[in-house]
């Protein structure tokens, strides 16, 4: 535990006398609270404590104990008389040497307490994960910071203290976060929506350029369509010190676009604007919207490189559209009315890159969920990339649709450089940092993708794919409780979405509890009941738990079924997690074998437990030389 009063040193200078009177007092009043906790005063440091505990719990007790004690002093205390200390607790080995404790855990928990308010505590997620549920009052995560000296960020939490009640969620924001909310279709024409939805996009992705600026992806922001919330309490689940909010309204050839910049803190409007333009103006409305932006928040001004890359207004619409059917719930009539659309809106202007990143990223989607042959990606998707980098070698979509194709070709080195080329020209674009941790994943292991797959999911809270890879590497890593929580909080906020589901389904068939997993599938399949590729994967999933469950009947139905498919790939994909659980050696590698052959396979083989047969016959070497990755 480190301590530190707040306000010393600027006291020391005014009012030497009343400081060092100050800091006897302080001394006096926390020393006992030590060994009441079985703690061990190691040393003071000017104005602050360094204590050693046998318990994690013990140090909290005690900073608890320590700050409820200085806030009953300090009421009715002035402000100059008031002792007001921030504390920081991390668990972590020490060397012990001469009466002195010394290491990266001592370093840590002194780099943490500034995070803390005045009067307040602040942990690390170690100290949390071994305190959670036996402690009184409630720990609010402050998300994952930088330290000094330390390579990988780490996860603060900070206690909730009873008198501060009234800021419980207030959090510290970083003033660069802003969020775009969906604007409001207030179109004649209710079909339209698409638009709005379209022209949100477009201003997340022109934002998103705005160096120094960090901007809340599309997938998160649109959680919040037609939700009646409060300003200040999305910015706080979003983390955001700025929200845009707005409408638009499209009639004809005419729009008019209404938008505020809000500080959710105060509520107050940094600025509004009205546009009342033709539809041929949307790009310079964009990026006058940037510009206004960036002189509210104090940033560099934008710099005006055009990304109209049609000035077709029509194929620019057909865009949009099409872009909003990707972004709808996964069907096959969305991605193949997407493909049609982009390629109408080609044929209008055979030079719009956009467009053609489009198509690849749709073949793609279309490829992954088994809704076309695996194989699809590269003969219709891998031609659409290159002409999008043909044309606009400087734009991000089409170097993150390019790395989607090299990542269903197994190249894995190239899905990096492409990823990053993406970053260099949008460093908001989440799906690139995925697929950089995918790749990172594939190539060095779960340990080397974390911090890609966390920072995608610090720009796209609510990402379910990115979610999904998360808890894979954490399970990974062995970090249980933390895929836990994960899943449990994506599923609060997804209550009708069947993905979450599927999610803790497979968490809890990792860690060997098969009723469970049985609930939540069957959860899944509830929810998904609508859709095709959820009767699929259903299906998997549901003969893997047969199997571990000695049903081999009824998993061999299920092998049966998903062979039948008239969709290879997604065929092989059901029925290698069965085979495996059943002893079907053979037939699994001549299902792991073609999947390599076709690139559909999926980076679990190499981590979850029931393919771990798999993972110790000599085949599975060869099968890690054909796809290109090291076999442990």
């Amino acid at each position: 535990m480190f301590t530190d009063m707040v306000g010393y040193s600027a006291l020391s200078e005014k009012n030497e006398a009343q400081a060092l009177q100050l800091l006897e007092e302080h001394r006096r009043l926390i020393r006992p609270f030590f060994p009441r906790h079985n703690g061990r005063e190691i040393k003071t440091l000017g104005d602050s404590f360094l204590v050693e505990f046998a318990s994690a719990l013990e140090a909290v007790r005690c900073a608890f104990d320590i700050q409820q004690s200085l806030y009953e002093l300090n009421f009715g205390r002035p402000a100059e008389s008031k002792v007001l200390l921030r504390i920081g607790v991390h668990l972590g080995d020490v060397i012990h040497r001469e009466n002195d404790v010394y290491g990266d855990a001592v370093n840590v928990a002194s780099r943490i307490e500034p995070l803390a308010m005045t009067g307040g505590v602040c942990v690390t997620v170690q100290v949390y994960d071994q305190i959670k549920n036996k402690f009184e009052f409630p720990l609010l995560s402050l998300g994952r910071k930088d330290l000094k000296n330390l390579a990988e960020k780490v996860e603060i939490y900070q206690l909730v203290l009873p008198w501060q009640s009234d800021t419980k969620g207030e959090r510290k924001m970083d003033s660069q976060r802003i969020a775009v909310m969906p604007l409001l279709n207030i179109s004649p024409e209710p079909n339209d929506e698409y638009f709005a939805d379209g022209l949100t996009e477009e201003l997340i992705m022109k934002l998103s350029r705005l160096p120094g600026l960090k901007v809340i992806a599309r997938t998160s922001i649109m959680n919040y369509k037609h939700q009646q919330k409060r300003i200040r309490d999305i910015a706080n689940e979003l983390e955001v010190s700025s929200i845009i909010e707005g409408s638009v309204r499209k009639a004809g050839d005419r729009m008019r676009v209404t938008l505020q910049l809000i500080d959710p803190a105060t509520e107050e409007h940094l600025w509004s604007s009205n546009y009342d333009r033709d539809l041929g103006d949307v790009f310079a409305i964009q990026t006058e919207i940037a510009d206004k932006v960036a002189e509210a928040l104090a940033l560099r001004e934008f710099t005006r490189r055009t990304q109209e890359h049609t000035p077709d207004v029509l194929a620019y619409t057909m865009f949009l559209r099409a872009n909003h059917l990707l972004h709808e719930p996964w069907s096959m009539p969305n991605f193949k009315e997407a493909l049609a659309l982009f390629s109408q809106a080609i044929e209008r202007d055979t030079r719009f890159a956009r467009a053609y990143a489009g198509i690849a990223r749709a073949w793609f989607f279309l490829g992954t969920s088994g809704y076309e042959n695996f194989s699809m990606i590269n003969e219709k998707g891998k031609p659409a990339a290159e002409k999008a980098i043909e044309l606009a070698p400087y734009e991000a979509e089409a170097h993150i649709a390019m790395s989607m194709i090299y990542l269903a070709q197994d190249k894995f080195e190239l899905v990096i450089s492409e990823a990053k080329k993406a970053l260099q020209f949008n460093p908001n674009l989440a799906e690139a940092y995925q697929t950089l941790g995918i790749a990172q994943e594939s190539l060095e292991g779960p340990a080397a993708a974390i911090k890609s797959f966390e920072t995608s999911l610090e720009l796209d809270p609510f990402s379910l794919g990115t979610i999904a890879d998360l808890v894979v590497a954490y399970q990974a890593l062995g970090r249980t409780a933390h895929a836990l929580e994960l899943l449990q909080k994506t599923a609060r906020v997804h209550p009708t979405s069947p993905e979450p589901q599927l999610g803790l389904a497979r968490y809890y068939m990792w860690n060997q509890d098969y009723l469970k997993a049985q609930e939540h599938l069957d959860r899944y399949m509830e929810l998904g009941d609508n859709r095709p590729e959820i009767k699929m994967s259903g299906a998997s999933l549901q003969g893997t738990l047969y199997a571990f469950r000695g049903k081999r009947r009824e998993a061999e139905e299920l092998v049966d079924y998903l062979s039948g498919l008239d969709k290879e790939s997604a065929g092989l994909q059901g029925m290698l997690p069965i085979l495996a659980v059943l002893g079907k050696f053979d037939e699994a590698f001549e299902c792991l074998m073609r999947l390599a052959d076709i690139g559909a396979w999926w980076i679990g083989i190499k981590y979850l437990p029931h393919y771990a047969p798999l993972r110790e016959d000599p085949r599975f070497k060869e099968f890690c030389k054909k796809v290109g990755i090291p076999p442990s």
